[in-house]
């Protein structure tokens, strides 16, 4: 299979791509006019190629208004809601796991260790390690059983990619932009209508 059909592929197949998660791929869009010779095919499929809003990553979005791209988005959105509910809980964890290194961003190294490590007769940090493992849907007896199927969903779900497998350890991949782009826009928009909401009262007030 070629670049160009494998950069179809990873597109089509719903991945977020960076040079993290697919170095070739992504060397193949960047530095070999991979864009020029993949976006006519995509384009002929009513859809285009979105970048994150760190442009880290690339990923399939629609870019027509036909019903089927409007039911498709709903359907996207839907699951998109999902993950980032997980997502959230996944990243406040990690901020409690280590303050220092701030919100989880693209290259970012995941330790099963230092998870370990901070959990290890901390109560406190058990019990919100026992909180993720319902979110995400883990039911491992021991702590260190929820944290290796945690990073192993986080890695299903095209967050992570395996750097170690001995050691568990895990790249974050550009997929994490995408997230932090949504929840960006989200919080935007609901400031705005928090806005307006108010101005209204305000108005309102004034009669």
């Amino acid at each position: 299979m070629s670049l160009q059909q494998k950069t179809l592929h990873a597109f089509l197949g719903g991945n977020v791509i960076c040079e993290v998660s697919q170095p070739a791929i992504y060397r193949f869009l960047h530095e070999e006019d991979g864009f020029e010779q993949v976006t006519p095919l995509i384009e002929a499929m009513g859809c285009k190629i979105a970048t994150t809003g760190g442009r880290k990553g690339h990923f399939l979005a629609w870019a027509d208004g036909s019903p089927e791209a409007a039911a498709a988005i709903r359907s996207t959105a839907r699951d998109m809601q999902e993950e980032c509910e997980k997502l959230i809980h996944c990243m406040s964890f990690m901020l409690e796991v280590d303050d220092t290194a701030g919100p989880l961003a693209m290259g970012d190294l995941v330790r099963a260790a230092a998870i370990v490590e901070a959990i290890d007769g901390n109560a406190a940090m058990r019990d919100k390690l026992g909180t993720l493992a319902a979110v995400m849907r883990v039911n491992s007896a021991t702590d260190h059983g929820k944290i290796t199927d945690i990073l192993k969903k986080l890695k299903d779900m095209g967050y992570l990619t395996l750097v170690n497998r001995d050691r568990e350890e895990y790249f974050v991949t550009g997929k994490i932009d995408r997230i932090n782009d949504i929840l960006t826009h989200f919080h935007c928009h609901i400031g705005a209508l928090q806005v307006e909401s108010d101005v209204a009262d305000d108005q309102g007030s004034l009669f």
